[in-house]
């Protein structure tokens, strides 16, 4: 990652301080995408760069509007703008512009060793994807989800590409594959909490939970216990990563203390569904947040990380600092 100054930009400004078509030609389709591009990493208070984004989004929608491109730039320029590409999914991506580059004419626009290796890696890595989602299936099937908890919503195969989104690499196997099973147990947890249990059922579980025991629960019912069960599974299946790592003695009570937090989040607003109560908004925003589930999924995925998921990192991301804080904020709003 690299940080440059919006300042940047001015080179393409002519002497009033506007956009020049002689700088930047509409001839140039490239160059306006990738102007088009960076104009969408505007943070607050960087005027050049929304200048940027209407300067290019208007110059790009004229080329289409005119029928002045060819095939493959039309269907590339029309992919861009209906979604920037840093909001898309890399791989997906990864397909698109294969396709993409076939349709240049231009030699040396379409180097054919580099298209057919993209392919080879685009098929290969899909293979790899495939059976991971045939094992997350397997795993969900084995479990009996479906007749043991019966009002779960299925998500697998969207939890499956949330866990894509983080970690696409081939040599995050493991890390994607916890991800996805932990999306889906998430799930499992918000509907228990949203749509099924008493609050004198939940307010057990979420006993239960605390202690880390499941004796607490032989009371509830099958549905809830298999619930349960699921999450020390689960946490069992990163501990072994985490061991296997050398990162277990840390890692692991963070993640525990991490479900804790969102069963006792879960708990709060069921009480207030319950009560009829109408918090106030900074009790909502600081138990909204932790029930985003957003917390407890990057202290479960920073955990696989290996090497990387340091004592030290934890640390610091418990003192919620304000680059964490605020994205898991406006997450939680929308």
């Amino acid at each position: 990652m690299y940080i440059y100054e919006a300042d940047v930009f001015k080179r393409f400004k002519d002497i009033n301080g506007k956009f020049d078509n002689e700088n930047l030609t509409q001839d140039d389709v490239e160059g306006m995408l990738a102007l088009y591009e960076a104009a969408q990493l505007e943070v607050h208070k960087e005027r050049i760069l929304e200048e940027a984004l209407h300067f290019s989004y208007t110059h790009l929608k004229s080329l289409i509007d005119n029928n002045q491109l060819s095939p493959g730039h039309r269907a590339r320029v029309s992919h861009c703008l209906s979604q920037p590409l840093h909001k898309r999914l890399r791989r997906i991506e990864a397909r698109h512009y294969i396709s993409f580059y076939q349709q240049q004419k231009d030699p040396s626009q379409n180097n054919i060793m580099v298209l057919n290796f993209a392919k080879v890696d685009f098929n290969m890595l899909q293979h790899l994807h495939q059976k991971e989602l045939g094992n997350l299936t397997k795993w969900w099937k084995d479990s009996e989800f479906t007749r043991k908890v019966p009002y779960v919503r299925d998500r697998l195969v969207e939890s499956y590409f949330c866990a894509l989104s983080l970690a696409y690499e081939p040599q995050l196997s493991t890390t994607r594959m916890v991800a996805a099973k932990l999306i889906g147990i998430l799930c499992l947890l918000d509907d228990t909490y949203d749509v099924y249990g008493t609050l004198e059922e939940l307010e057990l579980f979420t006993d239960a939970i605390r202690r880390w025991d499941i004796s607490n629960i032989e009371s509830l019912q099958e549905c809830m216990k298999a619930v349960f069960e699921a999450v020390v599974d689960l946490c069992s299946e990163i501990e072994m990563v985490t061991v296997r790592e050398g990162t277990s003695n840390f890692v692991m009570p963070l993640v525990k203390q991490a479900f804790i937090h969102l069963c006792e989040a879960y708990l709060m607003e069921a009480k207030w569904c319950s009560e009829k109560y109408v918090p106030s908004y900074e009790e909502y925003k600081d138990n909204g947040v932790v029930t985003s589930t957003a917390p407890i999924q990057i202290t479960s995925f920073l955990s696989m990380l290996g090497n990387l998921a340091t004592k030290e990192m934890f640390d610091w991301i418990s003192t919620n600092p304000k680059i964490v804080w605020h994205p898991l904020l406006n997450g939680r709003h929308f």
